[in-house]
């Protein structure tokens, strides 16, 4: 048996593999519900606006949820089988759904909203891409050749510059290769909307410790304009 109870929503988690999307949804409700026969079917769904009673078990493979505006009350002798899954809402009848917007990702890494309404990310095998989250339609942008993937090193943080109209800088780290073993550096690309590419690359920082895991390597850009690399945080100038 597994019971999740929540104020608001649940959602479960996706692989690595996909993007999900996330959304609140609100669906209408009766005034009162009680349920006392034995539940089997899977997915039963069951609101109230005001209270929601039950007495009943839910059998074994079904799914149940129950939804009240105000509270969720099981009396006495409430029983879920062996295999059977419970969830309890609160909080008007909204929850939280999910839908798959991409799948087939590889290592999905950075992934950030951006003002045009579209989903940039990164995978750690090189790929720079923007994700329309409506249709699902990817657009790739760049393809870095010469990535160190290796266990958990790749590709790994992206940020775009905060005046980006004006600035059309994207900034990546990255592991790569030299002689002497595994190594991390941060770009600066230019996008090109006419084309939608990334290009004209710009070495801000190079030769960095790296290692084949906990490489860490997220980038955020603070209001007086430095660019941080964290885990052990170097500061540049993102111009």
């Amino acid at each position: 048996m597994s019971a999740t109870c929540t104020n608001g929503g649940q959602t479960s988690n996706p692989s690595n593999n996909v993007l999900i999307q996330v959304g609140l949804t609100t669906s209408p409700c009766n005034t009162n519900v009680s349920v006392t026969a034995p539940i089997s079917n899977v997915g039963s769904k069951y609101q109230s606006s005001n209270t929601i009673t039950g007495s009943a078990s839910i059998e074994a493979n079904a799914s149940v949820q129950f939804k009240g505006q105000n509270y969720v009350q099981l009396n006495p002798g409430f029983q879920v089988k062996a295999g059977g899954v419970f969830k309890a809402f609160t909080g008007k009848c909204t929850e939280l759904q999910t839908r798959q917007v991409v799948g087939g990702l590889q290592f999905l890494w950075e992934i950030l909203w951006r003002p045009d309404n579209f989903i940039w990310m990164t995978e750690r095998g090189g790929k720079i891409s923007r994700v329309n989250p409506q249709t699902g339609a990817v657009q790739a942008l760049l393809t870095i050749l010469h990535i160190y993937s290796d266990g958990e090193g790749g590709l790994l943080g992206m940020v775009l510059h905060p005046s980006f109209a004006l600035n059309p800088f994207v900034y990546v780290t990255y592991n790569y290769n030299p002689p002497q073993g595994p190594r991390e550096k941060i770009v600066r690309f230019t996008y090109n909307s006419a084309n939608n590419t990334l290009g004209n690359a710009f070495v801000l920082l190079q030769d960095i410790s790296a290692n084949v895991y906990h490489n860490g390597s997220r980038l955020v850009i603070t209001p007086d304009l430095k660019l941080w690399r964290c885990i052990k945080c170097n500061a540049a100038s993102p111009s």
